[in-house]
């Protein structure tokens, strides 16, 4: 899963700091060799974890354009799903429900009706 592109969120204090995994150039390499490798791929973002509105549409449109090249989406290609409340060990506050249904209907026009939704509860 994409979550973020945002590499600012790696920063101390920031949820996916010392995480070297979640790094935006080590998602995106992921997400472009499955598709090289044909492979079908579900991916997607995660609301609430800190990221601004522009850094979801960065997220989105970057699914968009790797399914695009490739043609490996599945049916439901991307997921957003939202926090429903925050772990006490992240700094974010849990994800506004307004905030994720604005999310929900940019992800829908940039990534098409078959772009599945969640809210997860954590």
């Amino acid at each position: 899963m994409i979550e973020s592109l945002a590499d600012r969120l790696h920063e101390p204090a920031g949820p996916h700091h010392r995480a070297p995994d979640k790094t935006a150039a080590r998602r995106m390499a992921t997400l472009e060799a499955a598709g090289r490798a044909r492979v079908p791929f579900t991916t997607g973002i995660l609301v609430g974890i800190g990221e601004t509105p522009a850094e979801r549409v960065e997220a989105l449109v970057a699914i968009r354009d790797a399914t695009a090249r490739h043609g490996h989406g599945r049916r439901s290609s991307s997921r957003t799903s939202c926090r429903s409340r925050a772990p006490p060990c992240t700094p974010a506050p849990a994800c506004d429900p307004e905030e994720f249904v604005r999310t929900i209907a940019t992800a829908r026009i940039v990534l098409g009706p078959r772009c599945t939704c969640r809210r997860r509860r954590t």
